[in-house]
């Protein structure tokens, strides 16, 4: 308390309401200053701990990188007439193995780390007895319409989304463009929009006040595409409405909702389409952004948020409706439905680093959003966002509060999602590089060591399916027939153990309460999900 009050100021900035809060000395980053107030005496295994937090990263990627290299070469000398193979062939192949290898390998120390280190829940303000005006927060769905079919569709979703948070100092929005287009406006377009303002208008009838609003874009020409489009899509919706908030010029030309309630708003909870908002769920990230510990810091010379957070992503879970439509999505969805335990599960890089990755369903700060990610993109170059976005302001997993998304239905449905992804994993592959170009000319590039990391990863990930596909075609083309059998075993023994993480994740975030019965139940059932994944 003594050292709380001695940062107390009546004009705080973020960095001092932190440091003028208790629990920044019980268990923030002010702990090493109370325990040296009080004279305590770290235990060996204690100082081995604090080594540990001084270079998280060292730790993480040493293991993964000797392990990798360690396994592939064994599983090489296996295969003796490898050695004898033309010289770039051999490490073809060998970097081929390396690269499915890494796959186990990281699984396998992300699950050590998991046992080590038990998560920890991030500190929240408890807001039962409402959501005060100083936090209002706008919830907004991004999306593109285009006929009256989808309209509806969404507005319904919109008032289900606000019938779940009920609050005070809470709105529901819809960010809109229309399809893109030849021309600037189209016929039809005016139909759309009347269409669904009168619908938005209509629910704050309904409800007997202005919760509810839609925004909608014009249309700009794209050079790239040789046609007229919503600038930059999502991105762009979601940049040009905290500019709007802010009180600066956008291309929002179109509103519908009571402005002065939408530009004072704080935060914004950005979901998509199908993204489901349970019960309390709103309250408890506001609590978890908005708590003193968890204030945004932008760095005034990097510009990338150094302590707290900008942006808190919450634990994405399968909706249990979509993940039984199919035999497909069945299999493929994983775990779904509720948890009625609402426990912290374990993340790596939140755990660890305590910097996760950004899915693009969450809450962020408006002004602390806006002022790391200020001119950082040139336009027409990011499809896929969230990741790079979290690299500059700094994001949180608070992974004991739960959302929900749908999951395909179909295989051709989830390869062209996946497709998505992997075109904007390789989008990003610029911030691996000293410099990068922004929207304002190149810049020195900031973002730090584990978040390149995170890059890498996903690259990596995008290619072991066909690294997988290559080995098996090398393989038969090389080794005697009589091997031929131990190749493709191993080759999906190393693609399985991704899969059998499922198995080792649920003995990691054992949950409390459980009878024995049901436990080892509902393992059989997992089991029997993952075996027939590997199998397919």
């Amino acid at each position: 308390v003594n050292l709380a009050n001695q940062n107390f100021s009546s004009s705080k900035t973020d960095e001092q309401n932190a440091r003028s809060h208790v629990g920044y000395y019980l268990i923030g980053q002010g702990r090493k200053e109370l325990l040296g107030k009080i004279g305590y005496r770290y235990s060996p295994l204690e100082s081995a701990s604090i080594l540990f937090n001084k270079v998280p990263t060292l730790f993480y990627l040493l293991p993964i990188f000797t392990i990798t290299i360690v396994s592939a070469k064994w599983i090489l000398k296996l295969f003796p007439e490898l050695q004898n193979a033309n010289a770039i062939l051999y490490y073809f192949t060998a970097l081929l193995i390396t690269l499915i290898t890494s796959e186990f390998v990281i699984l396998f120390t992300q699950q050590i780390y998991a046992l080590i280190i038990k998560p920890k829940p991030l500190p929240k303000l408890d807001l039962d007895q409402g959501i005060p005006s100083e936090l209002a927060t706008n919830v907004v769905i991004q999306t593109i319409f285009n006929d009256l079919d989808s309209v509806e569709k969404l507005i319904e979703a919109i008032e289900i989304r606000y019938l779940s948070n009920p609050h005070k100092n809470l709105y529901f929005g819809i960010l809109a463009d229309l399809p893109d287009s030849s021309t600037p406006n189209k016929i039809g377009d005016q139909g759309l929009i009347n269409f669904a303002s009168q619908r938005i208008k209509d629910l704050n009838f309904k409800h007997g006040q202005e919760l509810f609003f839609i925004m909608f874009r014009e249309r700009t020409y794209n050079s790239a595409d040789n046609n007229y489009m919503g600038w930059e899509r999502k991105r762009g919706k979601i940049h040009e409405f905290n500019q709007f908030v802010l009180g600066k010029e956008t291309g929002f030309n179109f509103i519908v909702g009571d402005i002065s309630k939408i530009k004072q708003a704080k935060y914004v909870i950005t979901l998509d389409n199908d993204t489901k908002l349970p019960p309390k769920s709103a309250k408890k990230l506001i609590g978890a952004i908005a708590h003193p510990l968890n204030q945004a810091v932008v760095d005034p010379n990097t510009k990338i948020v150094s302590s707290g957070y900008a942006i808190m992503q919450p634990r994405m879970s399968t909706n249990s409706e979509s993940s039984y439509s199919s035999i497909f999505s069945y299999i493929f969805a994983g775990e779904s439905g509720l948890d009625p335990y609402t426990r912290t599960v374990s993340d790596t890089y939140q755990d660890l680093f305590h910097h996760g990755s950004y899915v693009g369903k969450g809450i962020y700060n408006i002004e602390a959003f806006e002022a790391s990610l200020e001119n950082r993109f040139a336009d027409n170059h990011l499809l896929s966002h969230d990741l790079i976005e979290s690299c500059f302001a700094k994001c949180a997993i608070a992974s004991d509060i739960e959302l929900f998304d749908d999951f395909p239905s179909k295989y051709n449905s989830q390869s062209k999602r996946l497709h998505r992804w992997i075109r904007g994993d390789w989008q990003i592959i610029d911030w691996l590089l000293p410099i990068v170009r922004g929207k304002k000319g190149t810049y020195k590039n900031p973002i730090s060591l584990i978040s390149k990391w995170k890059i890498i990863d996903n690259l990596r990930r995008s290619l072991i399916p066909i690294a997988q596909f290559i080995l098996i075609l090398i393989g038969y083309s090389l080794i005697t027939e009589r091997g031929h059998f131990l190749w493709t075993t191993s080759i999906l023994l190393l693609s399985s153990f991704s899969v059998l993480g499922v198995i080792c994740s649920i003995f990691a975030n054992l949950p409390i309460g459980f009878s024995a019965s049901r436990w080892y139940s509902s393992l059989i059932i997992e089991l029997y999900r993952v075996l027939r994944l590997i199998a397919l």
